[in-house]
């Protein structure tokens, strides 16, 4: 009956390790399709701070010249279509604004040619700082926690004028120290901003396009990606007073497998970087393809943005013209931006989908960024000084709504170490649990056969009589055998072999009667 009991168990085992594979691959079956599908999963935290640093200013006026400073070019440059060529030079961003119209081809020649002779690469540095708007040409006052101060204190917080993919800029950046630990106004920042009129009216332009203010997070101290990372522009109209009330969130990307798993982690791991790399590498890209630099990163090397022996590297002196910048250049800068870090570059552009992902993959793009939220509103409260005059005047005000920080992190959800590691959970679970069975399966199959061993008939033994003598025996103990050294001279082995001596003579005596 037992050997039939094995045959079962043995099947039994079959069909249960079959049964839990095939549960382990069903199980596991979803988590690999949802790796392979690469789906996104974000998490939210929030955090109370006491207190928090206002955002950089990256402040850009979309005429980045004045009058007197193109004067001292000479009145060659005093013409419309020198003086847009120039606009179109400072800012590559102007071709994508609604309202531009292109030159014509032969108008970009001769302003091409006229900026070359005025603005050489020798020299060039000095000749922009002369025409470029300064700080004090622009900021008339500004005041900070309802404290003013005058134009010139608060240009002691503006840096160096930096060139960025939206133009010439510059960025106004708070000490550390200046906290805001309230809420409402006049906590916060306000600038107020006058250009002369003289400074800017020509045949070419008859009102100031106006600025652009960007926010940017203070951690940030590589300028490059100030000039690259630019979105979401406040524009300061005439006459218009702008308030903005910001919440701050920081978005971590954690689908690269070098920004960690956490928000911290992407922090740490920018911070390591501390100067962009990707960037430089588009760069580079850029100038073999196009065989000319970018006005950007010549203008970064000068002012020590970049390292001075980068441009060494390139057999290439001349600066790429606005035409070779739109047509080549441009598709490899845009890279650069926040927006298209993780684009996807179609097949039919082979060359520059090959550069791009080497930069990709060899150089750092940052893992994490901070976002402002805002809500804005224009006004007119300026004081009738500002309302009256032809200056170009306008006010920003900036403040915090909350002072809780959104931590915001985008990662793949289930990346490569979690698929295996849930698949070898569900391994375990499935074979434990057909293990459990297996075990209690085997337990009442022993159980079982014990009882069928115990309930057995066994044969009838022969009767035996017992005598009293036999039953005495049974009770009697062990017979316990020792081994003991002999003495023959003692007493009881003297009696023995008398006692043998004896017997022999008595079968000798009837032996020798017969």
């Amino acid at each position: 009956m037992c050997s039939s009991v094995g045959a079962i168990r043995t099947f039994f085992f079959v069909i249960l390790f079959l049964a839990c594979f095939a549960l382990w691959v069903l199980h596991s079956l979803p988590i690999v399709f949802r790796f392979l599908d690469g789906a996104d999963h974000k998490t939210e935290k929030r955090l109370s701070l006491d207190q928090m640093s206002l955002p950089v200013l990256v402040i850009c006026s979309k005429l980045p010249y004045t009058k007197a400073g193109l004067n001292s070019l000479g009145s060659i440059v005093n013409q419309d279509f020198v003086l847009q060529y120039l606009r179109e030079w400072l800012d590559p961003s102007m071709v994508q604004s609604p309202d531009y119209v292109a030159m014509s081809s032969q108008e970009m020649r001769l302003a091409e040619s006229t900026i070359s002779q005025l603005l050489p690469n020798a020299g060039l540095k000095e000749r922009l700082s002369q025409i470029v708007i300064q700080c004090q040409d622009f900021i008339s006052s500004c005041a900070y926690g309802g404290v003013t101060m005058s134009g010139f204190e608060c240009c002691r917080q503006v840096e160096p004028f930096l060139a960025t993919l939206n133009g010439i800029c510059w960025t106004f950046k708070l000490n550390q120290t200046n906290m805001q630990s309230t809420i409402g106004y006049p906590q916060g920042l306000q600038i107020t901003f006058q250009i002369a009129r003289n400074s800017f009216l020509s045949s070419y332009l008859s009102s100031h396009p106006g600025l652009e203010i960007y926010l940017e997070p203070q951690d940030i101290r590589d300028r490059i990606r100030f000039a690259t990372e630019l979105q979401n522009p406040y524009y300061l109209k005439d006459k218009k007073s702008l308030r903005v009330l910001v919440t701050k969130e920081i978005l971590s990307d954690l689908k690269k497998g070098e920004c960690g798993r956490t928000t911290g982690e992407a922090f740490a791991s920018d911070k390591k970087m501390r100067n962009s790399s990707y960037v430089p590498c588009l760069v580079d890209a850029a100038v073999r393809e196009c065989n000319c630099v970018p006005l950007a990163a010549v203008l970064w090397t000068l002012q020590g943005d970049l390292d001075s022996s980068f441009l060494r590297r390139f057999n290439v002196s001349s600066i790429c013209t606005v035409a070779e910048y739109n047509r080549c250049a441009l598709k490899y800068m845009d890279y650069a931006r926040p927006k298209k870090w993780l684009y996807k570059i179609p097949s039919a552009y082979a060359d520059l989908k090959q550069a791009v992902d080497n930069c990709r993959r060899i150089a750092h793009v940052p893992c994490q960024r901070s976002v402002y939220h805002t809500t804005d509103h224009y006004s007119n409260d300026l004081p009738q000084e500002y309302q009256s005059t032809q200056d170009f005047v306008s006010r920003f005000s900036i403040d915090y709504d909350s002072l809780i920080v959104v931590e915001t992190s985008e990662g793949k959800d289930t990346d490569i170490w979690q698929m295996i590691t849930l698949i070898g959970y569900n391994l375990a679970t499935w074979f434990a649990i057909g293990h459990l069975i297996w075990s209690a399966l085997h337990l009442l199959g022993n159980k079982f056969c014990q009882h069928t061993s115990n309930n057995k008939v066994e044969p009838k033994q022969p009767m035996i009589i017992s005598s009293p003598i036999m039953r005495s025996a049974r009770q009697l103990p062990p017979l316990e055998i020792t081994s003991t050294a002999i003495d023959p001279n003692s007493r009881n082995v003297r009696n023995g072999n008398n006692h043998r001596n004896s017997l022999n003579s008595t079968e000798e005596g009837p032996a020798a009667a017969s």
